[in-house]
């Protein structure tokens, strides 16, 4: 459903990475998420009380990986919680979702332009667009898979699976982008296309079908079956390219010590491998001002080191220490 993802995956992260932007950046997002603050705590408000997922414990739980300020966090807890001991929810009206949508797009924007993408060119999503890989209506910006390429590979052919399931409700979506919002160009979508986790044949299929859609002029928005059909592929794709952030009991078991570490010797192998631009967008990452210091020092302890990829066990266990690091 669109109103899953607006707060869950505009604010959140949708993979596993821990957000890095400037501060600039995180004040216009700020801003922009203030504007439209009542129509998303309405929005989830509805959710909560009327399709009983989540509940507001569920989300409350999840917040510690937002892409949110503390204080825009809390007051959207404030009023969220106003609406439903009120029981004042109710559905959007049609003049909120496009409020809504214009605002989703300017953040998409702002974070693509942030340099949000610190992974290698295998990512979840292209930049800030990404058919099947990611939900039709999150769009989000590029997020790491925190996988090596080998193990990508081994379950690319099930993720495949999925976006073929679901081809033709990315294609509706983002016709309806191009030729309505009107917020990306086809072109450009092509571009954003060269990083998707998608295989060349089911990419070349979704180009295909949405030009002819396109062509003839027959986009339109997506239902409300549609999108809840496209949420829950989207959550079958998070847990297989990211699955110890699902193993609950792992992510308990995992001492704080033992990830700062963990994601210290990733984050510097990284470094160390090129991708120099960690070194500047780790200042604004938004974990715990404790978290994020040991994690940055370690990092830098890190640098000197001669340092190996992950291996697979390490691998799975980043997933539960990334969800770990961020719900503190």
């Amino acid at each position: 459903m669109r109103n899953k993802i607006i707060v869950a995956l505009l604010f959140l992260f949708a993979s596993a990475v821990t957000f890095a932007a400037s501060p600039d950046y995180l004040l216009n997002v700020d801003a922009l998420q203030r504007e439209t603050i009542d129509i998303d705590a309405m929005s989830w408000a509805w959710r909560i009380t009327n399709d009983k997922d989540p509940t507001y414990d569920d989300l409350k739980d999840s917040s510690g990986g937002w892409i949110m300020t503390s204080d825009t966090k809390a007051l959207f807890f404030t009023k969220l919680k106003n609406i439903l001991n009120n029981k004042a929810s109710r559905p959007l009206t049609v003049e909120e979702t496009k409020k809504r949508d214009e605002t989703l797009g300017q953040i998409r924007r702002l974070l693509s332009s942030a340099g949000r993408n610190t992974a290698p060119k295998k990512s979840l999503s292209a930049e800030m667009e990404a058919p099947a890989s990611s939900s039709p209506a999150n769009a989000a910006p590029a997020q790491d898979t925190g996988k090596a390429p080998s193990t990508l590979n081994a379950v690319l052919s099930e993720v495949d699976i999925i976006q073929r399931e679901m081809l033709d409700i990315d294609v509706m979506y983002w016709a309806w982008r191009v030729t309505d919002l009107q917020d990306i160009t086809y072109t450009k979508l092509e571009e954003y296309s060269k990083n998707w986790v998608m295989t060349p044949k089911t990419k070349e299929l979704f180009f295909a079908k949405l030009k002819k859609i396109l062509d003839s002029k027959t986009g339109r928005s997506l239902t409300a079956e549609e999108r809840i059909k496209h949420d829950e592929s989207l959550e079958r794709i998070r847990h297989l390219l990211s699955p110890g952030m699902y193993d609950t009991a792992l992510v308990n078991s995992l001492s704080t010590e033992y990830c700062i570490e963990l994601d210290a010797r990733h984050w510097a192998y990284r470094v160390q491998k090129g991708e120099k631009v960690i070194l500047k967008s780790m200042i604004n990452w938004n974990l715990r001002s404790d978290i994020h210091k040991q994690l940055m020092d370690k990092i830098k302890e890190n640098l000197p080191k001669k340092l190996e990829w992950l291996n697979k066990e390490e691998l799975y266990k980043l997933d539960a220490c990334t969800k770990k690091l961020n719900t503190l």
